[in-house]
C-alpha cells in the first residue's frame, strides 16, 4: 500500500511540473480533446458541454478584497447581478447575457449623469448636470429643465447668462450671445432668436424675435422688435417696436416703431410703414384686381362688377380736413352732393361746370380780362406793360418752378442745395407749430421753426435756419427772404426738378411742415412724398417769393 501511495505522489509531481513546463512554454489549455493551448493566451478552456465558473461574491464580499488588481473580474451575487471588473478606481459592472445594460452613465461622484430608468420602466432618458436635472428625452418631447422655461441650443449661445435665462429661446451659434438675465429685474426675458448669431448682441433688450442668420445682431437694449430674414434689422441698437420681413430688411434702420417689407437693404422698400403716425407706403405700382397694372399708374383697380368707392363724409367733414392735398377726391353726403377734389385752394365738384356765376376775376393794373367766365367763353387773363415770365427762367436769384395766373408772381428756388445732409430739429424734438401748408406757408413756418429752435442751441444749425441765412446778389441787389418750403410748395418744385435742376434724383428733401414733435414731413426726389424724424440728415433747398 505505501508503495502505491508514493507512485501516485511521484505521478502528480511529474504531472505539475510537466503542466508547469507547458504554461511556462506556451500557456495553459483545458479541455478534452488534448489540444494545446492557442499562441496567444495564458488561459484557453475549451468545452462544448461546459462553461468557466469565476469567483462569485455578494457586493459587501466584493468591496472587501483588499488592494484588487485593475482587470480583476467577479462576479456579484446580490443587488444588481452580473460580472463586475475593476477599473483601477471603481467596480463596473460588465451586464453581459440576458441581464440589463447599465441604467445610469455618470461621472466619478454621480451628479452629471444620464440616466435611462430612474423610476422602474419610465422609457424616459435624463441628463443631469451638477445635480440638477436639465433635459429629459419623452415620447412626445425634449424637454428642457430648470432653465427658467428657456431653450438654449448652439454653441456660444446665450453665452453670457450666468443665472436663469428668462423665458428665452436661443438655438444656433451665439444666438444671444451677450445677453445677460437678472432673476431680480426684468430684462432679458421672452426673446426668441433663431440662427447664426442672431440677437448676437442682446443684453438687456426683451420680448424681441429673430429668426435668420444675424437678425437684429446689433440690437442691445431695444424691446419688441421682430425681425425675419438674413440681416434683417441688423443695425438696430435700442429701438423697439419695430417690423422687418426680407432679405436685409430694413438693415439701416436704427429708429423705433417702423415697418419694413423688403428682399435688399434699401431705405426705400417695397412697403413701409410708421406705426407712431400710423402711416403704410407703398413704392411701387398696386393692383386690384389685377396682376400686372399699368406702368404709369400707381394703383389701378379692374373689375367689371364692382366700383371704387372714396371716403364719404359730410361738407363739414371734408372742410375739417387738414392740409388736404391737391387733387384729393371725397364724396360729399349732404348739400349739393356729389364727387369733390381739391384743386390746391378750393373743394371742387367733380362734375361741376361753369356757367359765369362763380367768382369774378377782375382787371388790374398792367392785367386785361376778357371772357365771362362760361364755359363757351372762359376767362382769358393778360398782362400787359410787363416782361412775360416763365416756369425755368433766371429770375431774382433763381429759377421760376411756379407762377400764379397773373404770371407776374410765383415762386423761386435756389440754383443748387443749400445742404446735402442736415437735421430738422435743433438737438432737442418739440412742437414748433408749424404744420402750415400751401403756398407761401414755408415763411411763415421757416421763422417759427428758427424762433423756437435757436432756445435750444444759439450756436446750432439746421435745415430752416439754413434756408434763412442764404442771402444771393444778382446785378448788384441781394436777395435774403429765402425760406425752406412748406410741404406742398416742396411737391411743386418735385414736379419742377428737371426744369430748376440740380437736384439729387434718390433723396429726401426736407420740407417746413411739422406733423408732431419727432417727425417733419418731406420729399423723396425718387417719388412720393414721406415724413422722417428730426433727427435724420436729408437735403435742404430754399425757395422766395416774388
Amino acid at each position: 500500500m505505501k508503495a502505491v501511495t508514493l507512485f501516485i505522489q511521484i505521478t502528480i509531481v511529474i504531472f505539475v511540473i510537466t503542466i508547469t513546463r507547458a504554461a511556462h512554454a506556451q500557456g495553459v489549455a483545458v479541455n478534452t480533446d488534448g489540444s494545446a493551448a492557442d499562441g496567444s493566451a495564458m488561459l484557453d478552456v475549451k468545452s462544448d458541454s461546459k462553461g468557466i465558473l469565476i469567483p462569485r461574491l455578494t457586493a459587501s464580499q466584493r468591496d472587501q478584497i483588499s488592494s484588487p488588481a485593475t482587470g480583476l473580474m467577479v462576479y456579484q451575487t446580490d443587488a444588481t447581478e452580473g460580472f463586475y471588473f475593476y477599473d483601477g478606481t471603481n467596480w463596473l459592472c460588465l451586464n453581459v447575457g440576458d441581464k440589463p445594460t447599465p441604467d445610469t452613465l455618470s461621472d466619478a461622484d454621480g451628479d452629471t449623469k444620464i440616466q435611462v430608468e430612474e423610476s422602474a420602466d419610465e422609457d424616459i432618458i435624463r441628463f443631469d448636470l451638477g445635480g440638477t436635472e436639465k433635459i429629459v428625452f419623452t415620447d412626445k418631447a425634449i424637454e428642457f429643465k430648470n432653465n427658467n422655461s428657456s431653450v438654449i441650443i448652439g454653441e456660444g449661445a446665450a453665452n453670457s447668462i450666468t443665472g436663469s435665462e428668462g423665458n428665452n429661446v436661443f438655438i444656433g451659434y451665439q444666438s444671444g450671445n451677450k445677453t445677460a438675465y437678472s432673476s431680480t429685474t426684468l430684462n432679458a426675458s421672452n426673446n426668441t432668436a433663431i440662427g447664426f448669431q442672431s440677437l448676437f448682441s442682446n443684453t438687456t433688450g426683451n420680448a424681441n424675435t429673430a429668426y435668420g442668420s444675424l437678425a437684429l445682431y446689433s440690437n442691445t437694449t431695444g424691446k419688441q422688435n421682430t425681425a425675419f430674414g438674413y440681416n434683417a434689422g441688423y443695425s438696430v441698437l435700442s429701438g423697439t417696436g419695430n417690423v422687418f420681413l426680407g432679405y436685409q430688411a430694413g438693415y439701416s434702420e436704427t429708429g423705433s416703431n417702423k415697418l419694413y417689407i423688403s428682399n435688399s437693404n434699401t431705405s426705400n422698400p417695397l412697403i413701409y410703414g410708421d406705426f407712431d403716425a400710423n402711416i403704410v407706403g407703398l413704392n411701387g405700382s398696386v393692383g386690384i384686381g389685377t396682376s400686372s397694372p399699368a406702368a404709369s399708374a400707381t394703383l389701378e383697380l379692374n373689375s367689371s362688377t364692382k366700383g371704387f368707392l372714396p371716403p364719404r363724409m359730410t361738407n363739414v367733414q371734408r372742410d375739417a380736413i387738414s392740409s388736404p392735398a391737391t387733387g384729393l377726391l371725397v364724396y360729399q353726403t349732404d348739400g349739393t352732393t356729389g364727387l369733390y377734389y381739391y384743386d390746391g385752394f378750393n373743394w371742387s365738384a367733380v362734375d361741376q361746370i361753369a356757367d359765369g356765376s362763380e367768382t369774378k376775376v377782375t382787371a388790374g393794373t398792367n392785367i386785361t380780362v376778357t371772357g365771362s367766365g362760361t364755359t363757351a367763353s372762359p376767362y382769358i387773363v393778360n398782362a400787359t406793360g410787363a416782361t412775360p415770365l416763365a416756369i425755368g427762367d433766371s429770375y431774382q436769384g433763381g429759377i421760376i418752378f411756379w407762377l400764379d395766373a397773373t404770371g407776374q408772381h410765383g415762386l423761386i428756388a435756389a440754383t443748387a442745395d443749400q445742404s446735402t445732409g442736415i437735421q430738422w430739429y435743433n438737438g432737442t424734438y418739440r412742437n414748433t407749430g408749424t404744420t402750415g401748408d400751401g403756398l407761401y406757408a414755408g415763411a411763415m413756418n421757416t421763422a417759427m421753426i428758427v424762433a423756437t429752435q435757436l432756445a435750444d442751441n444759439q450756436t446750432g444749425n439746421f435745415a430752416a435756419k439754413v434756408c434763412a441765412d442764404y442771402s444771393v446778389t444778382v446785378s448788384g441787389v441781394k436777395y435774403g427772404d429765402w425760406y425752406l418750403p412748406s410741404k406742398y410748395e416742396l411737391n411743386l418744385l418735385y414736379q419742377q426738378k428737371d426744369v430748376v435742376g440740380g437736384f439729387a434724383s434718390s433723396a429726401n428733401y426736407w420740407s417746413s411742415t411739422e406733423l408732431n414733435s419727432t417727425n417733419a414731413w418731406s420729399q423723396y426726389f425718387g417719388g412720393g412724398s414721406g415724413h422722417l424724424l428730426k433727427d435724420g440728415t436729408y437735403r435742404v433747398r430754399a425757395i422766395r417769393a416774388f
